[in-house]
């Protein structure tokens, strides 16, 4: 899979914050963050791989039926619809 902005945008969405298993999620965390790298959303500012995965471990502690799905990206216009965010599907 080519490393166009699309494809980072929607791995990054469904590989870091869909995914519930913390190990899984790191690895995906390394591959597509620089080590340093920023999140802020509005319960805190995250610095680096394990507070962002912390991050995301506390988000889907808070939404334990979080699904998040990615809509269609346009890389070329660098922009993304939001994703969608809901409980999981009755199986």
């Amino acid at each position: 899979m080519a490393n166009t902005i699309e494809n980072l945008l929607t791995r990054n969405l469904l590989e870091v914050f869909g995914e519930r298993a913390a190990v899984k999620r790191r690895f995906a965390i390394a591959a597509l963050w620089v080590e340093d790298g920023v999140f802020v959303d509005p319960f805190g500012r995250y610095v680096g791989y394990a507070a962002l995965n912390d991050a995301i471990s506390q988000l889907h502690a808070k939404f334990p039926g979080l699904r998040v799905r990615a809509n269609r990206c346009s890389a070329g216009l660098l922009r993304c619809r939001a994703p969608s965010l809901g409980p999981r599907p009755s199986r």
